[in-house]
């Protein structure tokens, strides 16, 4: 089975894993972690969603895919820096993607998804 929209519909068809030489293999809800059978042994892979910013009006609408469990949008105005910051705004969802309206300024920002510690 496969999806190509996060993990909301599921379709049977293993065409796009014909080449696939291995066993059975899952991905998680938000299609971030992959778990394989290969030759026997169990493989993961992880994929961190990726951030969307546009200008919109005012505002950056910062968005990625939902669902995205156990992430959290940061802020940093130097990248070269580790003062990383939650962004105090919660998610709205909307069409299956996370959105951050963020009022936009002349100064510089960078974003990131980081995960939520346990």
């Amino acid at each position: 089975m496969f999806s190509t929209n996060f993990g909301q519909t599921w379709v049977t068809n293993l065409t796009p894993f014909s080449s696939f030489a291995g066993g059975p293999m899952a991905c998680s809800q938000d299609g971030t972690h992959w778990a394989a059978d290969i030759d026997g042994e169990l493989c993961t892979a992880y994929w961190p969603p990726s951030l969307t910013v546009q200008l919109c009006g005012a505002n950056l609408a910062v968005s990625w895919p939902a669902p995205s469990s156990g992430l959290v949008l940061q802020e940093n105005s130097d990248i070269s820096t580790t003062n990383w910051v939650n962004v105090p705004v919660l998610p709205a969802v909307s069409n299956y993607q996370n959105r951050v309206f963020i009022p936009a300024t002349n100064a510089t920002a960078y974003f990131r998804l980081a995960t939520v510690p346990f």
